[in-house]
């Protein structure tokens, strides 16, 4: 179990763990683009059903950061995968385990 200091995670999730929730979030409709991956990025092209793709696909986990400010709540994860065309996409994702939504905050 994932113990919590105000709210906030105290270590990342396992890849176990984020396998699980990356799959409810998929089933429950609840991945969202953060304002960087969906505006700041939208000239490279990668489309909503890209990264449906990818993460219901076959991903590895390459790295795990902690929160680089306050306004994080918890680790970023960084995933490989395909795209629909089945070119390398990568994933920055922010999970938050309190409204459990998966945030896309960047893709390329």
């Amino acid at each position: 179990m994932l113990s919590l200091v105000r709210g906030k995670p105290t270590g990342p999730l396992s890849e176990v763990a984020l396998r699980q929730f990356i799959s409810k979030a998929l089933d429950k409709n609840w991945i969202r683009e953060g304002f960087h991956s969906e505006v700041e990025r939208a000239d490279r092209n990668i489309s909503h059903e890209d990264i449906i793709h990818g993460l219901e696909g076959r991903w590895t986990l390459t790295e795990s950061r902690p929160p680089s400010n306050d306004r994080q709540s918890g680790y970023s994860y960084t995933l490989k995968t395909r795209d629909l065309e089945d070119e390398e996409l990568i994933l920055v994702v922010c999970p938050n385990l309190q409204d459990q939504t998966l945030k896309i905050a960047t893709k390329y």
